[in-house]
């Protein structure tokens, strides 16, 4: 399946592609996209900000003026603004922290584990030419050797390592904290409106019901003799 998506109707797009715009377009295409997919970019980055900045400011905007209410009490507002300036702090961190580069200068640095010549086994990197230290692994991303190397994140445009990784398990530590808090907080806001408005006892009517109404009646009352030819 996998194979199916990546290959074989990648390639059958861009044939299609091709056949509509040409071949330099076509190839134009191949790099953008593999500058999207293969090499270090911001293009997550700036989706996610595009995402948090927006809802964070809506929600100062349109929720804080219903804070106090009788379910949030007046400190949810600035429990609010500490979880953003940590979630902002946590990823500006965890986006500009090395993970542990490893080269020929540092590599004793890490150098802390032994190999257990099953997925660790003591041999030279054909890439980079120095010794593949135990838990380590060349990131085809930044074309570096990463100690403890876990994976690349793209939210973070940054490998994620040894010297890093606390601060990545912080960073979905504390948006989990926030997407979970939001949501207590928007449903407290609701139903302390429902509540405030009554509006599961509200009564609704559509405009010109009470014409309607009455046309309905008129009808109804006329000759029930009167011949309908």
């Amino acid at each position: 399946m996998n194979k199916f998506f990546t290959v074989t109707t990648y390639n059958k797009l861009l044939e299609y592609f091709e056949r509509i715009f040409g071949s330099s377009s076509t190839d134009s295409l191949k790099i953008l996209i593999d500058y999207i997919m293969n090499k270090p970019n911001p293009i997550m980055q700036i989706f996610y900000l595009s995402i948090v900045l927006p809802a964070w400011t809506t929600f100062i905007l349109y929720g804080y003026p219903l804070i106090p209410n009788h379910y949030l009490p007046e400190y949810h507002k600035y429990v609010g603004y500490l979880t953003f300036f940590i979630c902002i702090t946590t990823f500006v961190k965890a986006c500009t922290t090395p993970p542990g580069y490893i080269n020929a200068r540092n590599i004793n640095k890490y150098d802390n584990y032994s190999y257990d010549n099953v997925l660790f086994t003591n041999r030279i990197c054909k890439t980079v030419k120095i010794r593949k230290i135990a838990r380590s692994k060349f990131d085809s991303m930044t074309n570096r050797h990463v100690a403890r190397f876990d994976h690349y994140c793209v939210w973070l445009n940054n490998s994620v390592g040894e010297e890093n990784y606390r601060f990545f398990l912080i960073f979905l530590a504390v948006h989990m904290f926030m997407l979970s808090y939001g949501s207590y907080a928007i449903a407290q806001i609701f139903r302390h409106d429902t509540l405030v408005k009554n509006l599961f006892g509200a009564k609704y009517m559509y405009a010109g019901g009470e014409r309607a109404k009455r046309e309905s009646f008129e009808e109804d009352s006329s000759d029930p003799t009167e011949s309908v030819y």
